[in-house]
């Protein structure tokens, strides 16, 4: 992969520590610099981690703010479990 040269203004303090960090690893700041960002630009991993089931219930309320999701919530509940009871 080609690479690009790059100018960034970091304190100094961060610069040395990262070059003896770099150091102790046997890579060079640029490389720890580029791990970094590629750790930055990786997908979340949140959808992975989310049951199935609960992935598939996801959009049924289409709600445009917290206050419109907490309603359409307290209607599906009171349907649900307050119609039986009646």
């Amino acid at each position: 992969m080609p690479t690009t040269k790059l100018t960034l203004n970091i304190d100094e303090t961060v610069i040395k520590a990262a070059k003896v960090l770099a150091r102790r690893n046997h890579s060079s700041l640029s490389r720890m610099v580029e791990k970094a960002l590629v750790q930055l630009l990786k997908p979340e991993k949140l959808p992975s981690q989310i049951h199935p089931d609960v992935e598939a219930m996801s959009g049924l309320l289409a709600a445009e703010s917290k206050e419109e999701y907490r309603v359409s919530i307290n209607s599906y509940l009171e349907e649900k479990y307050l119609k039986d009871s009646e």
